[in-house]
């Protein structure tokens, strides 16, 4: 049984670039819905494959899903045709797949007579598409996403490898009258030059990575992986890091919370924005982490007197008391209705042992109950403090820089994925099946999602569920009701016992995923003490904060302020104005430019006047067009105009007004609450 999380060899097998393609879809609306209208490929190994396809001009009696679907199928048949002799599989690129483009193969692909749980395989997480495999003739295609492993947009992506992008082209909109010769011949110039944008700068990545690292990108999924291949291969100092999974993991994940977000006084004038820099790297170079096997405890009421917190490292539960008298309360617990807050009052949580520490010198009280118990070390020091290096080396080429800065940034969150495993399978049932197939899941008690298209009175089913021991009933019991294989079986060798606190048996997987939610948790923990420290220092002059940032009516002690050095803070800009509604809900007039932040609400349709009627509590009504509205149940993407209410409610925190206008807050209390 692997628990530890092991290092990797610096020897590494590269993908053979002739079995990489990059791809780009061009769409258009026609009844609110996505059509796919232009497909461009380009292949890393011959300029002789570079390769369009488009729907054809608009004639009468013009059936645009057909036309639609001739250019996905002509595309299909190409990528198989790609294959060499020797080649068994296809890598295709698209810019966005997870939200966009894997909708469309989905749906195409949903439609294919041989279609099956043994030819098909997607991967998925948080409804987003991170890899689709389709297997014909011992030949295999797998689309990713190049989005998850370089998260910026195509544009900035270009900018930064040094590309220039063709101005956008508006298609998406565009009636089908007006598709003539000229406009598909403009399309597809623009979907190919994207394409080939695709194409020219993940080459450039890819060959960073191999130069500096020795690593192909293309290996990986996305940049958390990336960061997390880089740190095993050449930071990790010795396998030190056990996997959190069963209730191990179930306890310790209760403690991983992110930064705390706030609205202290609404309104400002003449103030500060101040930024940390790289604030978890910082963190990470600089604390001990939880190492080593842990060891699971409880606190006796015999024991309670004598147990001493300041020789304890690990996570407990515990119950909590914060004084009524603090402005910025520091531990965060989760609100059913506001999300993460923190509070006055009584309650109960885990958390990790030096928030604990931290909160103890601000007047907490705290009752022990039960622990993970970790050795300590700092393991971090070296990859963040040489990656920062290479960061500010680097600065005159934006293409390096902004990749440390991404794997700076990336290593702690794949820390604390979560350690489960999921299946997802294509089917077709008739409506019948569908319904025997949701008891037999129900009956079974397997997290289970359903998404199904009607095709000829057929459904076809996007079958998501968790791989526990129980799905091996469920793929049993399946069977024999639908006469059909549902999913791979899970071998029961494959499994142990194991037991929850309450006694009850479980069964979990002996090989666990790469998943160690307690370094994460500690990382967030840290952050959260430093950022807590600053806020308690300026309260008075605090007017609103992030995970690692502050807007104050004062300056900063010089002492903290450093453009580019680790962990102090930058001045982003002096404000001239600032309206702070809600956690992501601002406005700033700065000396450089104007910041809108509006979560939910494109920033673009906001503007001072608006944010001025929400500081009043008036509700603003807004219209937002949405082009982009994935729907997995027929594997569609739509676009909807509606109007929006922006009400700006806020309750993180109590309103205090004066003479009827909102001026200040207080925290909540949880006791009166």
């Amino acid at each position: 049984m692997s628990v530890k999380i092991k290092k990797l060899n610096s020897k590494q097998i590269k993908v053979k670039i002739s079995n990489v393609v990059f791809c780009d879809f061009e769409t258009t609306i026609f009844n609110n819905k996505h059509y796919v209208t232009c497909i461009s490929l380009k292949k890393i190994t011959s300029n002789l494959i570079d390769l369009s396809y488009c729907v054809p001009p608009y004639y009468s009696n013009y059936n645009l899903d057909k036309e639609s679907n001739i250019v996905l199928d002509e595309y299909i048949n190409v990528l198989f045709d790609l294959f060499g002799k020797k080649n068994e599989i296809l890598l295709i690129y698209f810019h966005n797949l997870g939200k966009f483009d894997g909708i469309f193969i989905l749906n195409y692909l949903s439609k294919l007579a041989d279609v099956n749980s043994k030819n098909i395989n997607i991967i998925t997480r948080d409804n987003i598409i991170y890899e689709i495999s389709y297997t014909r003739d011992n030949k295999t295609l797998i689309f990713r996403d190049s989005y998850l492993l370089f998260p910026f947009s195509l544009d900035k992506m270009a900018n930064v490898f040094g590309y220039e992008k063709q101005k956008n082209f508006y298609g998406i909109g565009m009636p089908l009258e007006k598709y003539d010769v000229a406009f598909i011949r403009d399309l597809v110039s623009y979907c190919s030059s994207d394409a080939q944008i695709l194409k020219d700068c993940m080459i450039k990545f890819r060959d960073l990575m191999i130069t500096v690292f020795n690593i192909d990108v293309f290996k990986v999924l996305t940049m958390p992986s990336l960061a997390f291949k880089v740190f095993r291969t050449h930071y990790y100092p010795k396998e030190i890091i056990n996997k959190s999974y069963g209730f191990i993991d179930q306890f310790i994940r209760e403690s991983y919370r992110g930064g705390g977000v706030d609205v202290y006084k609404p309104y400002l004038e003449n103030g500060y924005y101040y930024d940390v820099n790289s604030l978890y790297p910082y963190v990470m170079a600089n604390s001990y982490m939880p190492v080593g096997k842990p060891q699971w405890g409880v606190i006796t009421d015999s024991e309670f007197a004598s147990f001493n917190i300041q020789d304890f490292f690990g996570f407990i539960r515990v119950k909590v008391k914060c004084p009524d008298s603090l402005y910025i309360p520091f531990l965060t617990t989760k609100d059913k209705t506001a999300g993460l807050i923190s509070p006055t009052g009584e309650w109960v949580g885990t958390y990790f042992s030096e928030e604990i520490k931290y909160a103890l010198t601000l007047g907490y009280e705290f009752e022990y109950f039960s622990y993970y118990k970790f050795d300590k070390e700092i393991i971090f020091n070296n990859y963040v403090n040489d990656i920062y290096q290479k960061r500010i080396e680097s600065k005159d080429t934006p293409a390096l820089s902004n990749i440390y800065k991404l794997l700076l940034n990336s290593l702690y969150g794949r820390f604390g994925m979560l350690n489960t495993k999921y299946t997802n399978t294509i089917i077709k049932l008739d409506k019948k099946g569908v319904s025997l197939f949701k008891n037999i899941a129900l009956f079974n008690d397997v997290e289970i999602v359903i998404h199904s298209v009607n095709s000829n009175d057929e459904n076809i089913v996007l079958i998501r569920h968790k791989n526990v021991a129980g799905s091996t009933n469920l793929a049993e019991v399946s069977k024999i009701v639908l006469k059909k294989e549902v999913h791979p079986y899970v071998k029961y060798n494959d499994l142990e016992k194991t037991f929850s606190s309450d006694g009850e048996t479980k069964y979990q997987f002996k090989e666990f995923e790469n998943v160690a939610v307690h370094i994460a948790s500690a990382i967030t923990a840290y952050a959260r003490i430093y950022m807590h420290k600053l806020k308690n220092r300026y309260k008075d002059h605090l007017y609103y904060s992030d995970t690692d940032s502050l807007i104050t009516d004062i300056e900063l002690d010089p002492n903290l302020v450093s453009p580019n050095k680790l962990g102090l803070l930058k001045l982003e800009c002096k404000v001239k104005k600032g309206l702070f509604i809600a956690p992501k809900l601002y406005y700033i007039e700065s000396d450089q430019s104007t910041i809108i932040k509006s979560k939910g609400v494109t920033p673009s349709i906001m503007n001072s006047e608006l944010f001025n009627q929400l500081y009043h509590n008036i509700p603003v009504k807004v219209s937002i067009t949405r082009n982009f509205i994935r729907n997995f149940k027929n594997y569609t993407i739509g676009s909807k105009t509606s109007e929006f209410e922006v009400s700006g409610d806020f309750n993180k925190r109590v309103k205090l007004y004066k003479n009827n206008k909102w001026v200040d807050t207080k925290p909540i209390n949880l006791n009166n609450n």
